[in-house]
């Protein structure tokens, strides 16, 4: 709500908890969107290569917020980000079942950790 009300000073208590609230559903929006399109990526594109590019995204997109002088700049970076979010997480899974076509268990214990360590970050962040 901060930067909100940074971009938008004007703007009524209300207004501004509204638009909060719509950033954080256009980051949603943008994982999604990736989510389901990852998975078809890829199976075409080298995965490594995928996980880098959808990481360095987000992590662009997130520290260019710093920056962001207008509200619809900022749900286009949060969209952004999103999307880099949501397309990291396919990309890892399908490279960990790559390598564990015969181990089960052990694909099982690198999906495991995968997923503690984003929300690790999720929580620091």
């Amino acid at each position: 709500p901060d930067l909100v009300r940074r971009l938008a000073p004007e703007a009524p208590a209300p207004l501004v908890l509204h638009h909060a609230g719509l950033v954080t559903a256009a980051y949603a929006a943008g994982a999604l969107l990736a989510a389901v399109l990852s998975g078809r990526l890829a199976d075409r594109w080298a995965r490594p290569h995928l996980v880098i590019a959808a990481l360095g995204l987000s992590a662009a997109a997130t520290l260019e917020t710093v920056l962001v002088a207008s509200l619809p700049g900022l749900y286009l970076l949060r969209f952004l980000a999103g999307l880099g979010a949501g397309a990291a997480g396919p990309a890892i899974q399908g490279w960990l079942g790559r390598w564990a076509r015969q181990d089960e268990t052990w694909r099982a214990r690198r999906l495991v950790w995968t997923s503690l360590a984003a929300t690790a970050g999720f929580f620091a962040g």
